[in-house]
This record gives C-alpha cells, structure tokens and sequence, in this order.
C-alpha cells in the first residue's frame, strides 16, 4: 500500500511541473556564435555570427490595433521566420545570402505572440528586429 502511495504521489507531483510550464511548444536549440540578443514584451532582436538551429521570442499583443515591424539581413545561409499568435505557426519572411527584408505585419490579434527564427543548415552574419508599434 505504501509504494502504491508514493507512485500515485510522484504522479501528481509530475503532472503538476508539466502543468506549471505552460503550453508553449517552441524552444531554442541548435548551436550559435557570438549571438546577441534581447527580448522585451514589445521588441526582439538577434545579430549573429553563426547560427544552426532555432530561436524563438515571445512578445505581448496588448492592442489588436498594433502593427509588427521587421527587418531582417543575412551574409550566408537560408532563414525562414515564422509567428504564431493564434496557436497556428505560420510563414512570415524568408532570408537568404546577401538578402535585406524591411516590412510590416498588421494582422495581430491580442495576446501573446510567437517569433520563431529557423535556420536551414549553418547561416552566418544575420541580423533580425522585430517590434510591435
């Protein structure tokens, strides 16, 4: 009886962490070089010397009427950029060697807001900024 108590207590205790981390999906991985970066509710920028992998930047929608404003460059390499801010992951942009993006997105709901940074193999010199304004 006692060790059926302690599996259904470490049970509890393990559907409660996972419950505690929420429902986002999407993580960072992958390797990088000399990678900054800065991530606040309405602003997330990356520069990058090398990068193989994802990054992912959440911002806060507090207004529908928000607009997001990117821009992206790229020396080597292919990167697509997606967002989610209704739970699907959709394409915004994609990047490839010696390319420059400068755009806006105006179809934003309120809420949280997913940027999701995909590199296709090793991509080197990128520099990304995103803002909602």
């Amino acid at each position: 009886m006692r060790r059926k108590s302690i599996i259904v207590i470490t049970l509890m205790l393990m559907a409660l962490c996972f419950s505690l981390t929420g429902c986002n999906s999407y993580t960072s991985h992958g390797t990088g070089t000399l990678i900054v970066q800065n991530n606040v509710s309405d602003k997330a920028e990356v520069a990058f010397h090398s990068l193989d992998g994802t990054r992912v930047y959440e911002m806060k929608v507090k207004d529908s009427k928000k607009v997001l404003k990117y821009s992206g460059k790229l020396d080597k390499g292919n990167v697509t950029v997606y967002y989610d801010n209704d739970g699907a992951k959709k394409e915004l942009f994609s990047v490839s060697a010696g390319e420059n993006v400068d755009s806006s997105f105006e179809a934003l709901e309120k809420g949280t807001l997913y940027i999701i940074l995909e590199t296709d193999g090793e991509a080197e010199g990128g520099n990304f900024s995103f803002s909602l304004e």
